[in-house]
């Protein structure tokens, strides 16, 4: 075990928060807000395809309309006619989100 005055020194008070998103406003420092989406939009379309339909039945439900089956994130709980007889759930979820 190394003494502590051998451990290399991490000098955090060398950093400056201005370089990582923090600004300056009326003498307090305060992050700097992102503009950007918070969720991806290739995520956000992922998201979309959870049915809103609890019937399952009909257009509205996107997951029959895409040729997924339905999860329990959806409305119907993954309770309707739309999902799978066996009781494995990673592949449900394979089946629904694609492989990862």
């Amino acid at each position: 075990m190394q003494k502590v005055d051998k451990m290399p020194r991490f000098a955090m008070e060398d950093l400056d928060p201005f370089n990582f998103g923090w600004k300056l406003n009326e003498e307090k420092i305060e992050p700097i807000l992102s503009t950007q989406d918070a969720i991806p939009p290739n995520v956000r379309n992922i998201i979309e395809l959870f049915c809103t339909d609890s019937s399952c039945n009909s257009v509205k439900c996107v997951c029959t309309k895409e040729g997924l089956i339905c999860i329990s994130e959806c409305k119907c709980k993954g309770t309707c006619k739309n999902v799978r007889t066996h009781p494995n759930a990673e592949d449900d979820e394979e089946l629904h989100y694609g492989k990862r």
